[in-house]
């Protein structure tokens, strides 16, 4: 993630916002009672993990500008 960021701001010269629009649920029947912990392990990294180390890699960007918007 951090290159990720590192290479956008060089690219464009600024991160002004960061939109985590990350989720899976990989369902057999629907039912969480039914759900592997393999899998519902899976959706925690995804779902949870992903979404927390975009946040960390981006906040120093948006503090050092003191500026920016995570959705």
């Amino acid at each position: 993630m951090r290159a990720l960021f590192e290479k956008t701001k060089q690219v464009f010269g600024r991160l002004d916002l960061l939109f985590n629009n990350a989720g899976i649920f990989p369902e057999r029947d629907g039912s969480p009672v039914d759900t592997d912990e393999e899998v519902w392990d899976l959706v925690m990294a995804v779902n949870l993990k992903g979404t927390w180390l975009c946040c960390k890699a981006v906040v120093p960007y948006m503090k050092e500008r003191k500026k920016g918007k995570i959705i």
